[in-house]
């Protein structure tokens, strides 16, 4: 009976009746039911222009109106709000995801939309201490959708770091968000002189109040584990390429104590998303050195946790594995004392397990696993405690892998 009344609401041009009631009144308590009616209409029912249209009239008439007022900030009319644009953005990622960039690129470019997101978070995390509402859940989940591609692959070359294979590991994590085609707009882009083009309003996503503010959430003990992961997401997004404003983001989030927090959120092993998060956010982040010898010393364990010495379904997935091994790859490449950390952990068993255990994990697993192996041998001959105390042989770093 519900599936045919609401086939027979949006036949009978249910959706465009509210749409005309919400452009034109101004009666709060209407709106507030208009607004709860919109909360729950599928997104996919609606053209572009009217997403936009009705993303714009909620910035002006709603959202500023709210902020304006804090206290109007908790009315059903200033949440119904930020629900159904967080619903926009969701579609708009649909779309991304399946190669599309246009809605997202329309949503992130919306005048005022991002400001209004984060003053939004800060309102309810610094005045109203609720950092655990619903409301801090649909702006960082929002932010999080509008903020994908926000830093522009054209600009990888003018970065000053780089991980080895950091892009390629990453085109693999996501393997299944790949984009058919992407337009090379001017005025887009992160160009290192600022002075070159005009500051686009979305770029106070990565200004250091924003990060300061993204960092209060991640180290708040209240904060629900949805907005944990979003406000994660959000940060791995402005770092895909170290481009000339991640070295800021990187200290911000050293300073702030969020790095023992991710240390801790590994350790969370009922909530495979979170880990997953969590180690690919650590995977942006080790590009820095202080950073990466942060993480060798205090995570080490944590991350060989990942790797386990099992063929059943208990293994971690590989969304968890892959960044796993890139991270201990980077983390011993150039730190003897970081290898025998690994050493002692009994990391050298747990990889040559997977190298060489048939039918577990992926070729891209497998070739890590190579590479890892081979740069603990080069820091085996170096050092007289590696060489003595870990079981490594030159014909296991040589020999292929077992799919």
């Amino acid at each position: 009976m519900r599936v045919v009344q609401e086939d027979a609401f949006y036949e009978t041009d249910g959706v465009k009746v509210i749409l005309e009631m919400f452009f034109e009144t101004r009666d709060t308590a209407v709106l507030d039911y208009i607004t709860s009616v919109m909360l729950v209409i599928p997104p996919g029912k609606l053209d572009v222009k009217t997403i936009s249209d009705v993303t714009g009239l909620l910035i002006r008439t709603v959202i500023n109106f709210g902020l304006r007022n804090p206290e109007d900030a908790r009315l059903p009319l200033f949440l119904n709000g930020i629900g159904i644009i967080r619903n926009f953005s969701d579609l708009a990622f649909r779309d991304f995801q399946d190669g599309n960039d246009h809605m997202i690129i329309q949503l992130r470019e919306h005048k005022h939309l991002v400001s209004c997101l984060i003053e939004t978070v800060r309102l309810c995390v610094t005045k109203f201490d609720e950092v655990e509402s619903q409301c801090v859940e649909n702006c960082m989940c929002t932010l999080e959708n509008l903020s994908h591609d926000v830093i522009d692959e054209r600009h990888e070359e003018e970065h000053s770091h780089k991980i080895s294979g950091l892009t390629a590991i990453f085109s693999k994590i996501y393997k299944g968000r790949q984009k058919k085609t992407k337009e090379k707009k001017d005025g887009h882009g992160l160009p290192t002189d600022d002075s070159e083009r005009p500051v686009d309003e979305y770029e106070v996503l990565w200004k250091d109040a924003s990060i300061g503010l993204f960092c209060k959430i991640i180290t708040n003990e209240k904060t629900q584990p949805i907005t944990l992961r979003t406000t994660m997401g959000v940060l791995i997004n402005l770092l895909p390429f170290n481009w000339h404003g991640a070295v800021n983001i990187s200290t911000k989030l050293r300073n702030q104590m969020v790095l023992p927090v991710l240390i801790d959120c590994l350790s969370d092993l009922r909530d495979h998303v979170l880990v997953t998060k969590t180690c690919h956010l650590i995977l942006c982040l080790i590009f820095d050195e202080k950073n990466k010898y942060l993480f060798g010393v205090c995570a080490m364990k944590h991350l060989l946790c990942m790797l386990s010495m099992k063929t059943n379904s208990d293994t971690f997935s590989e969304d968890i594995v892959l960044p796993v091994l890139s991270i201990l790859t980077e983390i011993v490449r150039d730190h003897e004392d970081l290898a025998w950390n690994l050493v002692k952990e009994n990391g050298i068993e747990k990889i040559k397990f997977i190298k060489f255990t048939p039918e577990i994990y992926s070729v891209e697993i497998k070739e890590k696993t190579s590479e890892l192996l081979s740069v603990l041998w080069n820091n085996k001959h170096k050092h007289v405690y590696l060489h003595d105390s870990s079981t490594l042989t030159k014909e296991e770093v040589k020999a292929d892998y077992v799919l």
